[in-house]
């Protein structure tokens, strides 16, 4: 433009007023469509508030037809209220019937529980007696492991299992973590898995809860939680028997979801699931002190007790 305008100015006016005489009738094109659609708006607009008036008769007219029909409900609702009055006191008396029933099995409940609880304890205590007893002399705790774990080959290959069930016993109930994971490996290696299985029920019944995370921490390690282990499973299985919902919910979140993974699909343990998920599902949810559970397992008539033998 510029060079034409430099040689032939006419030429060079000529070709901007076509310019402007385009961009003219793009306007006026663009303006044509608007005002089609602004008519084609319009009527709709048009339309709908005829059909907005045509709805608003007919809401009038049923309004009206409303009204006479809740008329002769509120009569018939009168009848039928009049009619269940003795039917409601009759339910109402049976409903403190099944209170005061519901009443009396909680307390007979509360007092069985404390009987169990009590029972409980006087097998504990009797066991260990026993257990004193029995023992040989040269029995303790505190020799060294690798004493322990001879011991116990000598009893296995003498086939004094009662001796060596007792050792177990006193393994789970006050050797170290890394102690009780050296009996553990030596268990295993033995191909005594079920026995293995035994020490952790007795681990996790005996010891506090601190000991027991720290026994699943080692049983967590991502070099063991890549492949399925037996030892696990006994071990995730005794948690979910013995120890309380808070504590399992503890266990879910610091094992990184795996104690639920393991448990989620055993129908005996359903229940413990289902409390486990509700109380993962609270909002809020705040730690709670763990408590021992002193209730019987989900398929079991009394909680087992620390094994003493093979």
């Amino acid at each position: 433009m510029e060079a034409l305008k430099a040689t032939d100015v006419g030429l060079f006016e000529l070709a901007r007023l076509r310019l402007d005489m385009e961009r003219s009738q793009r306007a006026v094109e663009r303006l044509a469509r608007r005002e089609e659609a602004l008519h084609d708006l319009l009527a709709k607009r048009e339309a709908e508030v005829s059909s907005v008036r045509g709805e608003l008769d007919r809401l009038r007219l049923d309004w009206t037809e409303d009204t006479l029909a809740a008329d002769r409900r509120e009569l018939e609702l009168r009848a039928t209220a009049e009619e269940h009055a003795s039917a409601r006191e009759t339910l109402l008396a049976e409903i403190a019937r099944l209170r005061a029933e519901l009443a009396a099995t909680a307390a007979s409940k509360a007092e069985a529980e404390k009987r169990c609880r009590d029972l409980e304890d006087r097998v504990l205590t009797m066991e260990e007696e026993l257990a004193g007893l029995r023992a040989p002399a040269s029995m303790g705790e505190n020799i060294p492991i690798a004493a322990l774990v001879e011991r116990l080959q000598e009893f296995v290959a003498a086939g004094d299992m009662h001796a060596a069930g007792r050792e177990l016993v006193e393994v789970a109930r006050s050797r170290p973590v890394k102690e009780i994971h050296r009996v553990l490996f030596w268990l295993a290696r033995a191909g005594e898995g079920s026995r293995a299985a035994l020490l952790l029920r007795d681990v996790v019944q005996l010891r506090t809860w601190e000991v027991v995370l720290e026994v699943g921490d080692v049983e967590c390690a991502p070099h063991r939680a890549r492949s399925s282990s037996p030892l696990r499973s006994a071990f995730f299985e005794a948690v979910a028997r013995f120890r309380s919902v808070p504590e399992l919910a503890d266990a879910h979140q610091r094992w990184s979801g795996a104690f639920l993974v393991e448990t989620v699909t055993r129908d005996d343990l359903v229940p413990t699931t289902y409390s486990l998920f509700d109380a993962l599902s609270r909002p809020n949810r705040t730690t709670v002190t763990p408590v021992r559970r002193t209730w019987p397992a989900p398929t079991s008539t009394a909680r087992p007790t620390a094994s003493t033998g093979w």
